[in-house]
């Protein structure tokens, strides 16, 4: 795998293992499924890669061969670490997805937190890419409703 599908395979599997432990309903695993698409796209990822990163990820998962969350978190980091833009970037899409059901569990606010420590952020710059994670949720959970409403 080149090292732009590594970053998309690292990206996908940490935000759905992030998130996915705690739905309830499969309509939500779907949600967040999508929701991690479109954040790949905003990362430069074409619908052709993504449905290769999702179909490895699926793969992986089902012959339990996915790695642990936080050799798959470190690799993140480290790959993103010294470019500000990605830096935020991260932040912010992983407290969206984290607040896409409204719910944060303990275990998204210590994942979150530990973005946190390990990209080195400042309180001020963590505080504010949390605040912008949490309206791109609030977003995402407007749009969803009114096509739901609409469709």
């Amino acid at each position: 795998m080149d090292s732009k599908s590594s970053f998309g395979y690292d990206f996908y599997a940490y935000m759905r293992l992030l998130n996915i432990s705690g739905f309830k309903n499969d309509d939500l695993v779907y949600v967040s499924e999508s929701t991690v698409s479109l954040f790949l796209t905003l990362w430069g990822f074409s619908i052709d890669e993504i449905v290769k990163i999702v179909d490895k990820f699926e793969n992986d998962t089902k012959k339990k061969k996915l790695e642990d969350f936080g050799k798959i978190f470190n690799r993140l980091v480290n790959n993103i670490i010294k470019n500000p833009s990605e830096v935020r970037q991260l932040v912010v899409q992983s407290t969206a997805l984290a607040y896409l059901d409204r719910e944060i569990m303990e275990k998204e606010v210590n994942v979150v937190r530990l973005l946190k420590d390990g990209l080195d952020l400042k309180q001020s710059e963590f505080e504010e890419f949390v605040a912008q994670g949490a309206a791109v949720a609030n977003a995402l959970n407007i749009f969803g409703e009114s096509y739901k409403k609409h469709r």
